[in-house]
């Protein structure tokens, strides 16, 4: 093959034109731009939120019926399970060579058959953890010396304004959960009106929560139902009903001591430039362009100064992209360096001659040694160690 191509140069061309083509081609238009390797765990998370629940609830009702679930399914070689406040988390270990995204969609389908979970306004979150879900590729701050309420609605209307641009679909807003509320109950007329803190408990995570109740097709549109019970102020709270009998009610306001709002104990505090501010992670998925994410997050930000209200201030910080592009740039100098340098080289050495001086004498091992002769190459063994033949 060697011979042949060396008297066909312009198949030999050809060849070398077609590669640098393809790997062009292929370098541009197939190859992923990440900010490093994606690496999935093998495994798929679950988890849904359970609001007011204590770990043990959260295992009786909740980890306890999906286990049982589980552990019949095809794939599934662990089940890691743990039980927080208000919170269940699954971790679902799948057998080596197991296809995660079928196993997730198979969890999908079976979580909807189990009954009787409690909070059903709170869906199954379930994902396939990977290396991606800790990298971003660059931040949006809001800041703005406004209400926290009205810092937060921004920073809530930007991450939905990212999420809409094409081509980018993982964003989050950290943005603090919303107030808690803290009851505290007195033991003197629980047991006057024979109540226990449990039956309490129930009553207003039955009273205190938003339900879907069906939709309406009509000529103009569909039209959503929802039942609106969540309780979200003090006043609320306390009116919530805890027994009613006889055409009598005994609210939550009549049995407990106090009702307050943890918000002012425990508060989290974000500033940027001593400034309040929300910080908006956005990353990648699947073959997602890093660079082109970078872009067009900039391009927003540039241009969203008028969409806002006064004092609002969008700014982009940790572009991890740039570290990308000043890698690529850095790889394609040293491909154009290297080009030139192997092109000089062949132009320098790979000369045609008439000299016929090159002799192997005193080599060990036999080798291939090319000579010219009137601009013809001619291929010839050289065995001996005395001379050439």
């Amino acid at each position: 093959m060697i011979s042949w191509f060396a008297r066909n140069g312009i198949a030999a061309n050809l060849l070398m034109g077609g590669i640098l083509l393809g790997g062009i081609y292929v370098a541009f238009f197939q190859i992923t731009l990440e900010m490093e390797p994606d690496r999935e765990w093998g495994s798929v998370s679950i988890r849904k939120k359970y609001p007011g629940a204590t770990p043990t609830d959260i295992e009786r009702e909740i980890l306890i019926p999906v286990e049982n679930a589980l552990e019949s399914l095809n794939g599934v070689k662990q089940l890691n399970t743990d039980a927080e406040r208000g919170e269940a988390k699954i971790w679902v270990e799948a057998r080596k060579g197991t296809d995660l995204r079928e196993l997730k969609e198979d969890i999908d389908s079976l979580l909807k058959t189990v009954s009787n979970i409690p909070a059903p306004n709170e869906p199954f979150r379930i994902r396939i953890p990977s290396q991606n879900d800790r990298r971003s590729v660059i931040w949006v701050v809001v800041s703005g010396d406004l209400p926290e309420e009205e810092l937060h609605e921004v920073s809530r209307q930007v991450r939905n304004d990212l999420l809409s641009i094409d081509g980018i679909s993982k964003v989050r807003a950290f943005i603090p959960e919303r107030h808690r509320i803290a009851i505290e109950l007195n033991t003197d007329k629980l047991a006057a009106y024979d109540l226990t803190p449990d039956a309490v408990a129930n009553a207003i995570r039955q009273s205190s929560i938003d339900l879907p109740a069906g939709a309406i097709d009509g000529p103009t549109g569909r039209l959503d139902i929802r039942t609106r019970g969540q309780a979200y102020t003090l006043e609320e709270f306390a009116a919530i009903t805890v027994r009613s009998s006889n055409g009598s009610r005994l609210t939550l306001g009549e049995v407990a001591t106090t009702i307050t709002d943890t918000d002012n104990e425990e508060k989290f505090v974000s500033e940027y430039n001593r400034r309040p501010a929300v910080r908006i992670d956005i990353g990648r998925t699947g073959n997602e362009n890093a660079l082109e994410i970078a872009r067009k997050v900039r391009d927003y930000v540039a241009n969203s100064s008028e969409r806002f209200p006064e004092g609002i201030v969008l700014g982009t910080h940790a572009d991890r992209a740039i570290d990308l592009q000043s890698r690529l740039e850095t790889m394609a100098s040293s491909l154009l360096q290297g080009g030139l340098l192997s092109q000089t080289s062949a132009g320098l050495l790979g000369g045609r001659g008439d000299s016929r001086e090159f002799c192997g004498r005193n080599c060990r091992h036999a080798a291939l040694w090319h000579i010219c002769k009137h601009d013809e190459p001619v291929w010839f063994h050289h065995r001996n160690r005395s001379g050439c033949r």
